[in-house]
């Protein structure tokens, strides 16, 4: 199906910029082709930022959305750095660290490489970089027989036996001029080129519990509002919205009473709701697991029904919140407005247990054992 044809929820990125000349919800750039795309046409409008110092603004968006944006849609002389492009120059130089080590070094390396001026010849260099470490120079199973940059890379010199090929100059040395590498001492010498880069020593995941609400604000005739909190811009999930939730040490976890008195006190300090008389209905969801690279959450889900008087309460200690100038912003939403703001999956994960009370640890356990049965 061409692109006039097909929704624009669809489109590429840049179609998509060309098309509307703007990017909805600040919060989505980074989401549009990787999470619930078909929210873009329900966001408000707002004026595309067009260098990359001001998308790097953008909640949620980094250095390589920023960079691939404003290098293939406005043709801006700056690097998109990603996985691939990072592998491609550690391996061309044979240098000896891991990619997170080596991101700076090949950032600089890959805006050597673009032209001299703006124009859209440094958005394809740019996806030129990425499809070839895609394609060509990959992860595993790189097809160095038909690359055409062999005879420049030092990787390849280094594991080559061809005499024409190792012409090239082996870098055994290269420690004692680039504080990037590891001595030999730390490295064995490379048997293929994909050595490089370096494979990081993985830290072991910490074990996190937290108390999660889901609260329901009764609202007269037009139903329930739901509390979220935007978490801070920078961290894990910059600029996300949550359930108001709170971390707590793990022998607490265990103990139905300890989770309920901090459930108690985060509705206090962060709503101000502090009257139990205002809670027309509680009840404990179960727990819910959540995997991030470093963190292996367990989400305790408390369901709390508040009174329609609560309202005001919150909406006061809202205002009182954002005149202390508090970095963390709370608001009252609908069901419908929940699913479209840029809500973590962890808490989709939390929010679904809450209504539906599938996707609990207990009832996914269930499921297998039936399974195997």
């Amino acid at each position: 199906m061409s692109g006039r044809h097909r929704p624009h929820w669809q489109l590429p990125l840049t179609s998509k910029c060309e098309l509307h000349g703007q990017v909805l919800g600040t919060t989505d750039v980074l989401q549009i082709s990787t999470r619930r795309p078909r929210r873009f046409a329900r966001r408000t409008v707002i004026k595309c930022p067009k260098t990359y110092d001001e998308l790097c603004k953008l909640p949620g968006v980094g250095p390589y959305t920023a960079g691939a944006v404003a290098s293939t849609v406005f043709g801006q002389r700056v690097p998109a750095v990603d996985g691939n492009v990072v592998r491609v120059i550690c391996r061309l130089g044979a240098v000896r660290a891991t990619a997170a080590k080596a991101h700076r070094h090949c950032t600089a390396q890959a805006t050597r490489l673009l032209p001299e001026e703006n124009g859209p010849l440094c958005g394809q260099l740019n996806e030129a970089l990425i499809e070839f470490g895609a394609t060509v120079c990959t992860p595993r199973k790189p097809l160095c027989e038909q690359c055409p940059l062999t005879a420049h890379c030092r990787a390849f010199a280094e594991v080559s036996t061809e005499p024409q090929v190792a012409s090239v100059g082996r870098v055994g040395d290269i420690e004692d001029v680039c504080s990037l590498c590891s001595s030999d001492e730390d490295v064995e010498r490379p048997t293929a080129v994909t050595v490089f880069p370096l494979t990081a020593v993985k830290t072991k995941q910490r074990v996190e519990h937290t108390v999660v609400c889901f609260v329901e604000v009764r609202n007269g005739n037009s139903g329930v509002l739901v509390p979220i909190v935007q978490r801070p811009v920078q961290g894990l999930l910059g600029g996300f919205f949550e359930l108001p939730q709170v971390t707590i040490a793990a022998d607490k976890s265990a103990v139905a009473h300890a989770r309920r008195s901090a459930a108690d006190q985060l509705l206090a300090s962060l709503l101000g709701v502090g009257d139990a008389a205002l809670i027309v209905e509680r009840r404990d969801c179960g727990s819910v697991g959540h995997l991030f690279s470093h963190i292996r959450q367990t989400m305790f889900v408390e369901h709390v029904v508040l009174a329609e008087s609560a309202k005001e309460l919150i909406d006061r200690h809202i205002v009182d919140q954002q005149q202390r100038l508090q970095a963390r912003t709370v608001k009252l939403v609908t069901h419908q407005q929940l699913t479209d703001d840029a809500v973590s999956a962890g808490n989709h994960k939390a929010i679904k247990l809450a209504l539906t009370g599938v996707g609990g640890e207990k009832s996914t356990k269930k499921r297998k054992t039936a399974k195997r049965q």
